[in-house]
């Protein structure tokens, strides 16, 4: 369900609706979301607000060219500060909005508007994807408990070899200049590759050296002497240089260094299973049957879907999220409008 949202459809005018939608003694809420899949996200967060208030989640469709288009810029281009209050309130993704100054035209507006709430980190994603998240999806796809990888170190090494460039690309971003575009950050971030060992470090490193030296004359010391101050900046909103990870392009973080890392992790600990079933003094009908169970109990027995595409599904299914500092930020904001519950 979508909405149109017209100058007299505003926080007033919600609140004295409840009376007519027999909300009982319940005040209602309408909380805008991006899209259909950031209800479940919110929720999780919003639930514990129903015992007191009727919460109901909505988007805003608007029509460009024939197509329906919604999202972040559909609802803060439609939606006024005016109509905001405790009974109309907007979530979204934080983006770059919280971090650089006029990332987009409506950074100003997020920041002063306590009525619109965002996820402090980049997006649902890098919430979602959390290394706690991630290690338990891991154990659900291969039944691996306790396994000696660390995801938290890992994300900290990835963040850390990354530093360097994704400060650049955050200044490029303040100052307006051309030169570092979106294509250019993910093709950096596609040389996250795995061998039989784990992350090949290496690889990405390289790979950022030849980015570097293709780009020499954006990097000259007018920037480079930026790179501090950016990153003292980013520390004094929360986030070190190990936990960029946070605040990178969510669906780049999810793409490009979640995915293949719990592809490694997930086919590494199903094979070493598997061939332990395939070891056992066990007919091959005892054999086969062992493996189809194991397939049923990991919720991998579905033909022709490959480990990639589950982990796929699995990732835009989860709807937990674990203590961290997005979610104090978040729970903040909404106390902030609420006072608790």
């Amino acid at each position: 369900m979508s909405t149109d949202i017209s100058n007299a459809y505003n926080s007033d005018y919600i609140q004295r609706s409840s009376i007519f939608l027999k909300c009982g003694n319940k005040e209602r809420v309408k909380v805008f979301v991006e899209n259909e899949s950031d209800k479940v996200f919110w929720w999780s967060i919003l639930e514990p607000y129903q015992t007191i208030y009727n919460v109901e989640f909505d988007i805003s469709d608007f029509v460009v060219d024939n197509k329906t288009q919604n999202g972040k810029s559909s609802i803060l281009s439609k939606i006024e500060d005016s109509q905001l209050g405790r009974n109309l309130i907007v979530c979204l993704d934080s983006d770059l909005d919280e971090l650089i100054d006029n990332f987009s035209c409506y950074s100003e507006r997020i920041r002063r508007n306590k009525y619109i709430v965002t996820t402090y980190w980049y997006s649902m994603e890098n919430v979602k994807c959390h290394p706690r998240n991630l290690r338990n999806l891991v154990t659900k796809l291969s039944l691996k408990i306790n396994f000696p990888e660390d995801i938290d170190k890992y994300l900290e090494e990835i963040s850390n070899e990354l530093k360097e460039v994704y400060l650049y690309n955050l200044i490029f971003k303040e100052h307006h200049i051309g030169g570092f575009k979106l294509e250019d950050f993910s093709d950096i971030l596609g040389a996250i590759q795995f061998d039989s060992v784990g992350l090949n470090i290496q690889k990405l490193h390289q790979k950022i050296g030849r980015w570097k030296l293709s780009h020499l004359i954006l990097l000259d010391d007018t920037y480079r002497s930026e790179l501090i101050s950016m990153e003292n900046k980013l520390f004094d909103s929360g986030f070190s240089s190990d936990c960029y990870w946070q605040i990178i392009n969510g669906h780049f973080y999810q793409t490009n260094i979640v995915v293949p890392f719990l592809k490694f992790l997930v086919e590494k600990y199903r094979s070493e299973h598997l061939r332990q079933i395939y070891r056992r003094d066990d007919s091959a009908k005892e054999k086969e049957k062992m493996k189809l169970e194991y397939f049923f109990q990991t919720g991998t027995n579905i033909k022709g879907e490959s480990i990639q595409k589950i982990i796929e599904r699995e990732l835009r299914l989860i709807s937990t999220i674990p203590q961290c500092s997005a979610l104090e930020r978040i729970k903040s904001q909404i106390d902030n409008i609420y006072h608790g519950v």
